[in-house]
């Protein structure tokens, strides 16, 4: 089944969405099977083709799609689909800093230390959705959502049994394009 009331659709990419390559296809569908249909891209038009028996089509641009805002549309005989706009965003957001840290130490069993840990600190890029926090960078702790309302600063709190000896709590940075920072 094809688009509803002559109207054609566009499927992806969905609208109001991040983007982190600039690579993307097009995909909708038109009110009939096999019905011309031209796409425009950022209000130019940049191809013209014909849906399938299965009333959809994809087109993909030849050329990468440049950081920042986007639009896609589709024009039929029968109508013109919704904009459908977007951001390709390919930029790492900056590494979030650790600015406080306390450490409690309780029991030790055996080779072991429970330990509880609060840290906080600041994150620099406005669309950095979540942060990941780490443990001797390659032990996963948690991943926290963030409230764009609360000024890029950020706090966590954690309980572990840790080793004796030495260790780094780090944190990486996800945008809304789900680029992580390095």
């Amino acid at each position: 089944e094809g688009a509803k009331e002559g109207i054609p659709v566009i499927q992806e990419p969905k609208n109001n969405v991040f983007v982190n390559d600039g690579s993307i296809s097009i995909v909708g569908k038109t009110y009939f099977e096999n019905q011309p249909c031209s796409i425009y891209l950022d209000n130019k038009r940049v191809r013209d083709l014909v849906s399938g028996d299965d009333f959809s089509f994809i087109f993909s641009p030849e050329n990468v799609l440049s950081d920042g805002e986007h639009s896609v549309y589709v024009v039929t005989e029968t109508g013109v689909s919704a904009v459908s706009s977007f951001v390709v965003d390919t930029i790492r957001p900056a590494e979030p800093t650790v600015m406080k840290m306390v450490i409690i130490t309780y029991e030790q069993v055996g080779d072991m230390i429970n330990t509880y840990i609060a840290i906080g600190g600041e994150y620099f890029d406005t669309d950095v959705k979540s942060l990941m926090i780490y443990l001797d960078d390659k032990i996963f702790i948690d991943n926290i959502s963030l409230n764009p309302d609360r000024y890029n600063f950020w706090n966590y709190n954690f309980t572990k049994d840790l080793s004796i000896g030495v260790h780094k709590i780090s944190v990486r940075a996800i945008d809304q394009a789900n680029n992580v920072s390095i």
